[in-house]
């Protein structure tokens, strides 16, 4: 955007993908479809020539209509059934965005690192029976006992000093 200043770049890619899975006991037909939705922005800020910070930001959607499993025989038919209820529709979420900055200032001798990243993540399989997001539980190792999970957020931050020069030994 500024020469030898500051950047951006972006990247998106989107799928649809059909489903080919069959559920005779729920009357579902290829209910194994896909979306798959990835966006990318990426940002180089030169501050000056020895300040540089970096960004990025993740954006990741994924929905679709049930797993790519199939248990009834034969398989080469593409048939599957919940077993805890041949009914039980199961549909998944598996969203996040990420959020990354990095600053790295370059001394004569040593450069300081600074990387800090922040994780939201919601994960939603349907597994024994369904659940409104109000319905779940705060604890999510409970959550995911019964089929579904659902997280939150995780930030970790980093800093770290590096020689610029390594010390060289002579014997």
């Amino acid at each position: 955007m500024v020469e030898d200043v500051f950047g951006l770049r972006f990247a998106l890619n989107y799928h649809d993908w059909g489903g080919w899975v069959d559920q005779p006991a729920a009357n579902r037909k290829d209910f194994n479809n896909n979306e798959l939705t990835n966006a990318r922005v990426r940002a180089l800020w030169q501050v000056t020539d020895r300040f540089d910070v970096n960004g990025t930001l993740i954006v990741h959607r994924n929905e679709g209509g049930g797993m790519n499993i199939v248990n009834l025989r034969p398989n080469s038919a593409s048939l599957y059934q919940s077993f805890i209820d041949p009914e039980l529709e199961t549909p998944y979420v598996d969203d996040y965005n990420h959020y990354n900055i990095t600053a790295v200032y370059e001394f004569e001798s040593f450069s300081l690192t600074s990387a800090t990243g922040f994780t939201e993540t919601e994960r939603l399989r349907v597994g024994a029976r369904y659940f409104k997001e109000d319905q779940l539980s705060a604890d999510p190792a409970w959550s995911c006992l019964v089929g579904t999970c659902l997280m939150r957020t995780g930030l970790v931050t980093l800093m770290n000093l590096v020689p610029s020069r390594p010390n060289h030994v002579q014997v």
